[in-house]
């Protein structure tokens, strides 16, 4: 069940961890890489929130961008905490006794001829 689940989990967080990463120098980067873009018209976030031209384009984006970068910590920070937190709901016992003292009892007989 735990391979199952962690699957998907891992693929949400992957995309969101990927993005968080790539949009945030992309977004301070803005004001360099925006002049390449083809037919660039005032259809941006900066647009969109009441702010035509292309100045209040790249400053939103740059702003974005450097909010995505000081939060980026916390974020992977909490997307690990999600995989931490599956992990242990799906891989305890029924009585919330996780498996592994299990696993160590057993392994302090291990050698010993006892089982």
């Amino acid at each position: 069940m735990h391979a199952v689940v962690n699957f998907f989990v891992s693929i949400i967080t992957f995309v969101v961890g990927t993005v968080w990463f790539v949009a945030g120098p992309g977004g301070v980067l803005y004001g360099w890489w925006s002049h390449w873009l083809p037919g660039h018209s005032d259809t941006g976030l900066a647009y969109l929130l009441g702010y035509p031209g292309r100045l209040a384009d790249t400053l939103v984006n740059t702003s974005v961008g450097v909010i995505l970068l000081i939060t980026a910590p916390w974020v992977m920070r909490g997307l690990v905490l999600v995989h931490a937190r599956v992990a242990r709901a799906l891989l305890q016992g029924y009585g919330g006794e996780p498996y592994v003292p299990v696993v160590r009892r057993s392994s302090e007989y291990a050698g010993t001829g006892r089982y």
